[in-house]
């Protein structure tokens, strides 16, 4: 997570994009679970062919 804004997240070393991903997913959940909030995405996730949704994909 960036140090001055909570929703970016910055990959320092060689995490892989299924890293991020599962990142997101955590973060999502236990924001959903300690605050009862649903945070959506803004960024778009794109695979070889067509756009992917994080909710498909783990």
């Amino acid at each position: 997570m960036h140090p001055n804004q909570a929703l970016v997240l910055v990959n320092h070393d060689d995490a892989t994009a299924d890293d991020v991903v599962r990142l997101a997913a955590f973060v999502r959940q236990t924001v959903l679970d300690k605050f009862g909030v649903e945070l959506e995405h803004e960024v778009r996730f794109m695979g070889a062919s067509q756009e992917v949704y994080l909710k498909d994909v783990l």
